[in-house]
């Protein structure tokens, strides 16, 4: 019996079950990027891919033709065709043409008509005031490209709460697992003292009672035993949602339940809470995120802005007539330039003052969230070096506890096989031993779940840090 309860005592002081392969946080985190969250914010970064190439349309060379066929006094053909480029050097844009017109053409009517073979332009459309420094085409394609950046940040801080959640659920399914071994451990026990309380009773050197206690100790805890067999299973489904193969969810054996061995030693900045600050603010998606909006916001206020302005374009262009010669147009021999100026202003400007507001406002929110988003951070990483301090000192407590709590038990089984004691005392050393060693599995835990808190509010990936 020494022997066993020797066992049973390396066993409750975190000596860990057999198992083949040991299931190791890293296998839960390597299968996450399969996860469907990270699934769901890889199509936002794709939609928002695919906006900037659909913004990037408006730069695309457009094609128009126009043809007109008339019957009558009158009979004659006329087709215009036209390429042009809009490019994003301040609004610039470039047209190539060739136009034909053949039949009869009234005397009023004959810009229309061309050579025989047509006529060829080519030119430049200029924004000088609103349009100019942006327009529409150029403020679509910027918020894109922001929007490709806050739909990455937003995948980043995905990922990270989807390890940091991870890392909870696959060490409460450890803990859940030790503390289930503890209770089959303890009933085990109880059994096995059973067997030998019966003998002792039946050769007169033990009272009964002790036998019906020791029976009483077995049923509460085979109801202790039920208990933790539950937790487990719910700690179980809770780390399948996060354990994926090829995205599907995949249930965590028993038998791979990994070694708890002593705590890994500290992190580089645990104490240092200013640089942890500076980090978690540099690498932070969160404030990646506003960032990103911050400068679409830009985009929209800089619009706004310029749409205050009158609109004065030019148009510069050059043409010439190719063929035989028509005696109706002999002006049509030589090449033929020009140039135009449009000015138009809104008097009231209604709609571009109302989007300044909108702008103004939107910017004003989003640098009150920046600044509340930073100084979450800086709670959070100190409140994080604060909590993984006190998880190490209560590890090193409940490890001292559990150790000299396991050696009360010893010593009071010890003196109940000397006839000492009662099972009534014997039961209360071992729940309590019990219950140290499921403090110092928690204790454990709970210290590497708080590493894993603390490695997130530094905006850093738990892959890599081991």
């Amino acid at each position: 019996m020494t022997k066993r309860l020797a066992i049973l005592a390396l066993v409750l002081l975190g000596g860990t079950p057999a198992a083949a392969a040991p299931l190791e946080l890293d296998d839960v985190l390597d299968g996450l990027p399969s996860h469907p969250a990270v699934t769901v914010a890889d199509a936002g970064v794709e939609r928002a891919e695919g906006e900037r190439l659909a913004a990037r349309g408006a730069f695309d060379i457009r094609t128009r033709v126009r043809t007109e066929r008339a019957i009558g006094f009158y009979d004659r053909l006329v087709i215009d065709a036209e390429l042009r480029k809009p490019t994003r050097l301040r609004g610039l844009s470039a047209f190539a043409g060739w136009r034909l017109g053949s039949g009869g053409f009234a005397d009023y009517d004959l810009k229309s008509a061309t050579f025989d073979r047509g006529e060829v332009r080519a030119g430049l459309d200029l924004p000088l005031l609103a349009g100019g420094a942006i327009d529409r085409a150029r403020a679509d394609e910027r918020k894109a490209t922001q929007a490709i950046a806050l739909g990455r940040a937003e995948r980043a801080r995905r990922i990270l709460e989807l390890q940091r959640d991870a890392a909870t659920a696959y060490w409460d399914w450890v803990a859940a697992g030790y503390r289930l071994e503890i209770r089959e451990r303890q009933l085990e026990l109880a059994r096995r003292r059973d067997r030998d309380l019966q003998q002792t009773i039946r050769q007169g050197n033990t009272a009964p009672i002790e036998g019906v206690d020791n029976a009483r100790l077995i049923v509460a805890r085979e109801a202790f035993e039920v208990g933790a067999r539950r937790d487990f299973a719910r700690a179980a489904f809770e780390l399948s949602f996060y354990l994926r193969r090829s995205g599907e969810p995949i249930m965590p054996d028993r038998s791979r339940l990994p070694p708890l061995g002593d705590l890994p030693p500290p992190l580089e900045s645990e104490t240092d809470v200013e640089t942890l600050i500076i980090e978690a603010r540099k690498r932070q998606p969160a404030l990646a995120a506003i960032g990103a909006r911050l400068e679409a916001n830009r985009v929209d206020l800089d619009l706004a802005t310029n749409q205050l302005l009158p609109s004065l374009n030019t148009s510069l262009y050059i043409n010439r007539g190719i063929g035989t010669t028509d005696p109706l147009i002999p002006d049509r021999e030589r090449p033929a330039a020009g140039a135009s100026l449009t000015f138009e202003l809104p008097l009231e400007r209604s709609q571009a003052r109302g989007a300044v507001a909108i702008a103004r406002a939107d910017r004003r929110r989003l640098v009150a969230e920046q600044q509340l988003v930073a100084e979450r951070l800086a709670i959070d990483a100190r409140f994080a070096v604060t909590e993984l301090g006190a998880a190490r000192q209560r590890t090193t407590l409940a490890t001292e506890q559990a150790r000299i709590a396991d050696q009360l038990a010893d010593a009071e089984r010890t003196r109940f096989e000397r006839g000492d004691s009662t099972i009534l005392f014997v039961n209360l050393r071992e729940e309590a031993a019990a219950e140290a060693t499921a403090s110092r599995i928690d204790a454990i835990t709970d210290y590497l779940k708080a590493r894993a808190r603390y490695v997130i509010a530094t905006g850093r990936s738990l892959t890599d840090v081991r």
